[in-house]
């Protein structure tokens, strides 16, 4: 339900406190708010900021032997209250092959405050993305059909990660994920030799050149960005969920009066 029809129902709550208005009523009103085309919103909310097509990938969430942490940063204009992550991966086969569909994804991931301080320089030893503010663990991922639109070597997939919601203000924040893939086994030219990596891809947009990885099950304190110019793009995800209404100033006026 978008933002006005919880209004809806939270203002006949009220009247009904003050005994203007019957519970039944308030039923009937927050149904009807539910049902209206456009008051209803989709399952995971709508898009807060979304960065990039895909370009390729390489080595964000496993590579060769070791597993990684991989984040970037998002901008939200509005306070708004998030309720999903989307990125796309790739899975990908060696040359000729096809990639191994059959496996199942679950998610950790972390949202970071951003720390003014961040040091972007290639090779950077940063202690901290930031405060962490909201992280989940072992959530699992929504996978979509896959695509094949370059080679069929490598399968584009979207997913999505439904979480708890949890309210942002406007301002910068990092998104840090980590994909635990079933039958991973770490063989060959970087883990691909039996297409059981999965990649969180880089974009082909608008990105500020400003990430940074971690090894999974390492020291989280140290995250480094290995080379700015590889994601100019940024990583291809977008952050849904419903933006904060602004209260009229009539109802900011009886905020203060009490």
């Amino acid at each position: 339900m978008k933002w006005w029809g919880r209004l809806l129902c939270w203002s006949h709550f009220i009247l009904f406190l003050r005994g203007r208005v019957s519970m039944r009523k308030i039923i009937g009103m927050c149904v009807i708010a539910f049902m209206i085309p456009g008051l209803s919103e989709p399952a995971f909310g709508i898009p807060l900021f979304t960065q990039s097509s895909i370009k390729n990938a390489s080595c964000s969430f496993q590579c060769s032997t070791e597993q990684w942490f991989t984040a970037d940063n998002f901008n939200l204009a509005q306070a708004s209250t998030v309720e999903s992550i989307n990125f796309f991966g790739v899975r990908s086969a060696e040359r000729g092959g096809t990639p191994n569909l059959d496996f199942t994804t679950t998610i950790d991931w972390r949202i970071y405050a951003f720390d003014s301080s961040w040091d972007n320089t290639v090779g950077a030893q940063n202690p901290s993305l930031g405060a962490l503010l909201y992280s989940g663990v072992g959530v699992p991922a929504i996978q979509g059909t896959p695509t094949f639109p370059d080679i069929l070597e490598q399968a584009r997939i979207e997913f999505t990660v439904n979480i708890p919601d949890f309210p942002l203000d406007a301002g910068q924040y990092w998104l840090a994920l980590h994909a635990d893939i079933s039958g991973w086994d770490a063989s060959g030219n970087a883990g691909h030799s039996n297409s059981t990596t999965l990649d969180w891809a880089y974009g082909d947009g608008d990105g500020d050149g400003i990430w940074a990885y971690n090894r999974f099950g390492g020291n989280l304190n140290t995250w480094t960005n290995p080379n700015p110019n590889i994601l100019n793009g940024g990583l291809a995800f977008s952050i849904h969920g419903s933006v904060a209404p602004i209260p009229e100033p009539t109802t900011l006026l009886y905020s203060a009066q009490g």
